[in-house]
């Protein structure tokens, strides 16, 4: 499965295996089927304005994951894996 057809239900999603690469296009869309979820209000009040502040994100380190990995980078990370940037 490529992830373009949405309709398509993959027969053993649930809580253990929304992530893995071939089931992430469906689950990203159908969350509310497979995991609880809930409506939260933001308010009355008029929304908050948000400083920007752009980072290059991709280069920013994370730590080993692992003592025989080396920290990588997101970029890396995003790059090795089935991750849209």
């Amino acid at each position: 499965m490529d992830g373009t057809n949405l309709e398509y239900r993959p027969p053993t999603v649930g809580v253990g295996n929304w992530q893995l690469p071939h089931n992430l296009s469906w689950s990203f869309q159908h969350f509310a089927e497979f995991l609880p979820t809930a409506l939260i209000s933001r308010g009355q009040g008029p929304a908050s304005v948000l400083p920007i502040n752009p980072l290059d994100l991709r280069a920013i380190s994370r730590p080993a994951a692992f003592p025989t990995e080396a920290p990588m980078s997101v970029g890396s990370v995003i790059d090795s894996t089935d991750t849209d940037a």
